[in-house]
């Protein structure tokens, strides 16, 4: 459950064959088709599409990971598993922790030591109030 306001994050689609991305747009047509109408038959219809798509989505999704599966199994997909480690761990990072701020000439400050340092020498100086 999402907060109001806030989007859902995008759902990666990148590794969908054509066949489940045409069982998508026909769900979505069959979904926007109901809720022009209203009529049950429509949303029987979106329904029964919704399950499809839902089954394609699975299928690929399995025949995906099986394939990723046998290639991490190599010799040569004994590197890859630290490639996508890595790539976990980087997207777990929280963007909150990054540091940024102005110096007193403009200068955007993104490391740590140069907004400390930055500010007690700001901090030191007399205000030209």
């Amino acid at each position: 459950m999402t907060k109001p306001g806030t989007s859902r994050s995008k759902k990666e689609t990148w590794w969908w064959p054509n066949e489940v991305e045409a069982a998508s747009k026909s769900k979505k047509e069959a979904f926007k088709q109901w809720r022009q109408t209203r009529a049950q038959q429509d949303k029987d219809g979106y329904n029964l599409r919704k399950k499809e798509a839902k089954i394609q989505v699975a299928k690929a999704k399995q025949a995906h990971f099986e394939a990723l599966y046998r290639r991490l199994e190599t010799r040569e997909g004994e590197n890859e598993i630290y490639r996508i480690a890595k790539a976990r761990h980087a997207k777990t990072r929280d963007i909150g922790n990054v540091r940024i701020g102005k110096a007193a000439d403009g200068r955007v400050l993104f490391l740590e030591e140069h907004l400390t340092s930055d500010l007690a020498v700001e901090r030191q100086t007399p205000s030209s109030h």
